[in-house]
């Protein structure tokens, strides 16, 4: 790789577009090489996307050419681009992301679109909004997610991880996006319990870790390499936080409450034989993604 990521377009120096055009060429084994040099150079200036775009013709600053040469050679290496410029963008809201904590996934906004619906076809709950939680919420992605789409009035919203370090990004979040009043964060190994904890939820949402240790050669080398495998992993078949949320679900899913997991594509039978015994009065779904894959199961239990 060139020691310098932007080479003389003329005769008064590199530009910023020199720059765009090497960094995407260092990165040309990358999926989306244009995207992470817009995102690398951006977050060198200090500028959005757009912005950068628009001053492709400026001079380059040479100031700024050693930073942006280690950032795309630790991208080249494999490094995700979330973490190298620190945020990610997540159903409109944009997060900080740290290695302590997964990089959001465009399918996992299934979950809050889930949510907002169920909420949005019920009345609200007899004299109190609807409770909400979302279990290993790691950056806060789903439970900010769906504060800024669901009124405070509707909807109390809880998140629990079991990772400290995840949580303080959650709760910086929140900060920043004017939402720290509204979603109760705490550190917790699945559903809260202690006297501030309520008795039942009437939505639980979901991701929880679901890849297998079996299916460690199928996940892509650098989530494996770079991402926090306790958000990963869960044992043989990936399952073993799937059931132990599962079993929490007859005492602390209200009676007409539904819950959603997010699931791995070969998961969808298994996890709905699972939910099905552990809840044994609730109609179980599988849902696909977009691309026609199990990503989903649905809990919704039956008053009796």
């Amino acid at each position: 790789m060139p020691d310098r990521l932007a080479t003389p377009s003329d005769a008064g120096g590199p530009c910023v577009r020199d720059a765009l055009r090497a960094a995407q060429a260092a990165l040309a084994r990358s999926s989306t090489p244009r995207l992470d040099a817009e995102l690398l150079v951006a977050h060198v200036l200090g500028l959005s996307r757009p912005q950068v775009l628009a001053r492709s013709s400026d001079p380059w600053p040479a100031e700024h050419a050693a930073r942006l040469s280690e950032l795309v050679a630790r991208r080249a290496d494999g490094e995700p681009v979330a973490y190298l410029v620190g945020r990610a963008w997540f159903h409109g809201l944009e997060l900080e992301v740290t290695p302590d904590v997964l990089v959001p996934r465009p399918e996992t906004e299934a979950l809050v679109a889930w949510a907002g619906d169920w909420l949005r076809a019920r009345p609200a709950a007899p004299h109190r909004p609807w409770r909400v939680i979302d279990v290993g919420t790691g950056s806060g992605a789903i439970a900010l997610a769906l504060a800024d789409r669901v009124d405070a009035a509707e909807a109390e919203i809880w998140a629990t991880d079991v990772s400290p370090a995840a949580l303080a990004v959650a709760r910086r979040n929140a900060a920043r996006l004017g939402v720290g009043a509204r979603v109760r964060l705490s550190v917790a190994d699945l559903l809260p319990e202690g006297a501030d904890a309520p008795a039942a939820f009437d939505v639980v949402v979901a991701n929880l870790p679901y890849v297998g240790l079996r299916e460690l050669g199928d996940v892509e080398r650098d989530v494996v390499r770079w991402e926090p495998h306790g958000a990963l992993f869960a044992g043989p078949d990936g399952l073993d936080i799937v059931r132990r949320l599962l079993a929490q679900l007859p005492s602390r899913l209200a009676p007409d409450g539904a819950a959603a997991l997010e699931i791995g594509w070969r998961q969808g039978p298994a996890v709905r034989s699972l939910a099905a015994a552990a809840v044994p009065d609730a109609v179980v779904t599988v849902h696909p993604d977009l691309a026609g894959l199990d990503r989903m199961v649905v809990v919704q239990r039956c008053r009796a």
